[in-house]
């Protein structure tokens, strides 16, 4: 990462929704759940991340790691500060939340953007059971009807970060992952909203031949894989006296702009 900023001096370690720090354990004395979320997250981590960490540190981390994960809502994120298991007084964050694609570069985008360096940063991809909203059973891969991916990040910075930024910092996490849910879980209907497009031989009968074997030659472009689609909106564009207006139709926001008070384009707002 390229980002930097001048390390502040240290100030009281953060509180805000800190996850009370659980003493090492020894692989006997952990509870049977714990054991396996360790040994599942050893395989999962490359061993070059894990080497920068004792034996107590890793077991410390899962343990956080598993706290935050437990009762984690389907379809939502969870995201934890946690205290740094080296003993440091650095920031470190819990992130928890079903697997899909662009969590880590929408997460370090995130951190990036507001000034900060990542000092260490873990992301096992564990298939996982829930029982009443709680976890029950974990895995590399799915070994059971009812599991599903989850993508459980752990990021720890390379200073401090006081109290205000550090729930700054998971606001806006927590919105990016919003907008990742949104953007991936509505990929395939906007898809199929230029699929439709190009096969809608009226929708663009007031172009001219070239414009409309232009864009057709763009749209179709976009759908064999060469864009990423964050979000659509479908608009009706009026005549009036002096101006041709727009306005937005409704009901047809797909991915991030279904988002309350994401209204682009939109001449009566």
């Amino acid at each position: 990462m390229t980002a930097k900023r001048k390390r502040p001096a240290k100030k009281p370690a953060s509180t805000a929704k800190a996850v009370k720090p659980q003493a090492s354990k020894t692989l006997a004395k952990m509870s049977p759940l714990l054991r396996k979320y360790f040994e599942v997250l050893k395989t999962q981590v490359p061993s070059e991340d894990l080497s920068q960490l004792s034996l107590a540190q890793q077991q410390e981390i899962a343990a956080q790691m598993m706290t935050a994960a437990m009762t984690r809502k389907s379809g939502k994120v969870a995201i934890k500060a946690v205290p740094d298991s080296a003993g440091d007084g650095q920031t470190a964050l819990v992130i928890i939340n079903d697997d899909m694609p662009f969590i880590i570069d929408s997460l370090t985008s995130e951190v990036v953007r507001r000034g900060y360096q990542i000092d260490l940063l873990l992301h096992p991809i564990l298939n996982v059971t829930r029982d009443k909203a709680a976890m029950s059973d974990i895995a590399t891969r799915i070994v059971a009807a009812g599991m599903h991916a989850e993508s459980h990040v752990y990021v720890r910075f390379d200073h401090q970060l006081p109290q205000a930024e550090t729930d700054a910092l998971v606001a806006g996490i927590a919105e990016v992952m919003e907008d990742v849910r949104l953007a991936t879980s509505d990929w395939r209907g906007m898809l199929a909203q230029i699929h439709r497009i190009l096969n809608d031989e009226g929708a663009d009968n007031r172009a001219t031949p070239a414009d409309r074997l232009e864009a057709r030659a763009f749209l179709t472009y976009l759908h064999e894989n060469n864009f990423t689609f964050l979000g659509y909106r479908a608009y009706k564009f009026v005549e009036k006296t002096d101006r041709i207006v727009s306005k937005a139709v409704a009901d047809s926001s797909l991915g991030i702009l279904k988002k309350a008070g994401k209204i682009y384009f939109d001449d009566d707002n």
